[in-house]
């Protein structure tokens, strides 16, 4: 996609929301000038709960007891599983059930209408929800390519067929300040990890960010806590800053201090959440303010009219989330070659050469 934009003279952009975020913005400033020292490890994740299994109603709408246990009964499928309440497996409406699916490309009415469930057409946790926290963990990072991945992932929950993994656990080995390029062992590293789950939503998503200095929270776009790094419970110090909406729409930062622990601090931030741009809106308009404003003549040669999230940045999340499915598949350690990086290159992850001849 990278090389027929270029090709054809067409802006590419992929829509990873944070980087027009005034939350992440903000986040990295504060990363990026010091005020949490250096960065030795951060750890994201991406949990909610589709482990609900649907409740059995009657054609009045009430639901059904079992009459000897006095239970309610769970909806099943044609294989006698468990129906859960599933953002992935939507049910499919009378009227699409002759969709011409193979029309379309698809191998099946399911792998259309419910293609988070297909590695071919969903390619997992890593792929929907990782590549975009990865993304923003290498721009804290100073927009780095991580040197290893390591991982653990598979179905351990659902029983329905479905081929994606429902639980994913991965570990990134990233260079550091002093790291020395060209050598992946050598030198400073900082350990990134990332965990997705689908039974269990008491932490939601968001990343944590371990300096020298301080820790950084994100939670779920909307808020950023901070800790100084004070040794002792009496001088350290927790600062929340959120975003709200002011005059016409536009952002406003709000901090609020407190010494009275990381309870009072997400409850103070939390009164100024009311509906913060997490950037959908944006990266829309800014891809056509590029498009309109742009050097129609080579839209790739103009500095100044160019998506945040290219289809080169968005490579690297691909080359990320792909490779850790690898990973995850192998249980190995895979060492990241820097040519699957570059759309001139045709070296990819899962091709000849690939990652199966540099894991250990």
């Amino acid at each position: 996609m990278c090389r027929v934009a270029r090709e054809t003279n067409k802006l590419l952009a992929i829509g990873h929301q944070r980087h027009y975020s005034v939350l992440y913005d903000n986040a990295n400033y504060l990363v990026q000038n010091g005020h949490l020292g250096d960065i030795r490890h951060i750890r994201a994740l991406w949990h909610r709960n589709n482990a609900q299994p649907r409740i059995a109603k009657d054609k009045d709408g009430k639901p059904v007891f079992d009459l000897k246990t006095g239970l309610p009964e769970y909806v099943r499928d044609e294989k006698g599983n468990i129906v859960y309440l599933d953002s992935w497996k939507p049910d499919i409406p009378e009227l699409d059930k002759n969709i011409d699916y193979a029309k379309y490309g698809y191998k099946s009415l399911e792998e259309l209408i419910r293609w988070r469930l297909f590695n071919r057409t969903g390619a997992g946790l890593m792929a929907e929800l990782g590549s975009h926290q990865l993304d923003a963990c290498s721009i804290f990072l100073g927009k780095k390519h991580p040197l290893a991945v390591t991982g653990v992932g598979g179905t351990f929950f659902f029983t329905d067929g479905r081929e994606v993994d429902d639980h994913v656990f991965v570990t990134f080995e990233f260079p550091g300040k002093d790291h020395e390029p060209g050598k992946p062992d050598k030198g400073d590293h900082v350990v990134v990890t990332y965990s997705s789950i689908n039974t269990n939503a008491f932490e939601k998503y968001g990343e944590m960010l371990m300096g020298t200095r301080g820790t950084m929270i994100v939670e779920e776009e909307k808020e950023i806590l901070l800790y100084k790094e004070g040794g002792g419970a009496v001088g350290a110090r927790t600062t929340s800053i959120t975003v709200e909406k002011g005059a016409g729409g536009k952002p406003v930062i709000e901090a609020s201090p407190s010494t009275a622990g990381p309870s009072t601090a997400t409850s103070l931030g939390g009164l100024a959440t009311n509906d913060v741009s997490r950037g959908y809106r944006e990266e829309l308009e800014h891809f056509a303010f590029c498009i309109r404003h742009g050097d129609s003549k080579d839209y790739h040669a103009d500095p100044n009219h160019k998506p945040r999230c290219r289809g080169d940045v968005a490579l690297a999340d691909a080359v990320i989330a792909l490779t850790s499915n690898l990973a995850m598949k192998q249980k190995r350690r895979i060492d990241f070659d820097e040519k699957w990086f570059d759309f001139q290159s045709p070296e990819v992850p899962d091709g000849p050469g690939g990652a199966i001849a540099r894991t250990s």
